[in-house]
């Protein structure tokens, strides 16, 4: 029979609550400890927030700039309920659709002036090409006439 495997978690809500952990019926918590503060942890929780850190980078340094644009707009204070927020995004999202399939027409024009660029360049070095060898046929028809 196989030892089931442990997991620390260590949890960044403060109280740890419900909903606040992993609670799974195959791995559910052995013992919770409830710290007053930080504690250094060992391990590779360094390099969990590192990657974290890197994958959401853009995130991360756009927050100032963001939280102040946000408090600058509730500084009248008006609050924002969820149906604004969803009206805010089913709006923002359909000017997405419409920006999105104009964009995939335009790179698809893109695309297509691109081939035709390249079909361009192509055929003036094939017609140069064609046209030293024809003159390289007549030099050599020359020289042999010459000769003769």
């Amino acid at each position: 029979m196989e030892k089931a495997q442990e997991y620390k978690y260590y949890s960044t809500q403060r109280p740890v609550d419900i909903g606040t952990f992993p609670n799974g019926k195959e791995n559910p918590p052995i013992r919770i400890e409830n710290y007053e503060g930080r504690i250094w942890v060992e391990h590779d929780t360094r390099l969990a927030k590192m990657k974290y850190d890197k994958e959401h980078k853009d995130s991360l340094s756009k927050y100032p700039e963001l939280k102040e644009r946000m408090q600058s707009l509730l500084q009248n204070g008006e609050k924002i309920t969820p149906k604004q927020w969803k009206a805010e995004i089913q709006s923002l999202q359909s000017e997405y659709d419409s920006i999105s399939k104009e964009q995939t027409k335009t790179a698809t024009e893109l695309a297509y002036a691109e081939v035709i660029s390249y079909n361009k360049k192509n055929l003036a070095r094939e017609l140069q090409n064609e046209n030293r060898q024809h003159n390289r046929q007549q030099n050599k028809t020359k020289r042999r006439e010459e000769e003769i």
